[in-house]
């Protein structure tokens, strides 16, 4: 009973944390005290969970970003939809949504690089699947590969923009370039 009730805490803190960091747009302007009063928890239960301000808004942000990945992966193993389009409005809104955030963003992506689990790319792979007929090792390949394309423009964006000539803080270049990563990759 007691690990139920500090799950729920730790659930409610983080949808917390996510729903003042959208309204407030920036993490310096978020406290703890404002989480801990919207989750109803006591401040030392939010230093308990995650040890800091930072791993908590990442873990916040990479859960929204994998619920939307999780939507639009089911959508992925639907045949009716035409799975290259399907692909394409999942990353750009994938991509939106990491714009909208992008400190959140940018620590989200160096940890899966160098410190995290590989598991974005298995989010798309039903897609590069179907849009490749690849088997599963070469399709899983193609995936990572668009993936840590994406989530490296987004972690050096002035470098990548410098490189490429890309914008990506402009939505009409991101798009762009996301359509064309997926050509590229797949």
């Amino acid at each position: 009973m007691k690990n139920e009730k500090k799950l729920g805490a730790r659930d409610r803190i983080l949808e917390s944390a996510w729903a003042i960091l959208r309204e407030k747009r920036d993490p310096n302007a978020v406290t703890i005290r404002d989480i801990a009063a919207r989750a109803d928890v006591g401040i030392g239960l939010i230093n308990y969970h995650f040890k800091s301000k930072d791993k908590m808004f990442m873990e916040a942000a990479g859960n929204a970003m994998k619920m939307t990945a999780e939507a639009w992966k089911r959508l992925g193993e639907n045949k009716d939809i035409d799975p290259k389009e399907s692909l394409l409005q999942m990353l750009t809104q994938l991509c939106d949504m990491g714009s909208e955030h992008k400190y959140l963003t940018k620590m989200a992506a160096r940890s899966e690089l160098l410190e995290g689990d590989v598991s974005t790319p298995l989010f798309i792979l039903p897609y590069v699947k179907r849009i490749t007929g690849l088997d599963d090792t070469a399709a899983k390949l193609a995936a990572f590969a668009l993936i840590t394309a994406i989530q490296s423009a987004l972690l050096r964006i002035h470098a990548f923009g410098e490189y490429s000539g890309c914008n990506i803080h402009d939505k009409k270049e991101r798009d762009v370039m996301i359509a064309n990563l997926i050509e590229i990759c797949l």
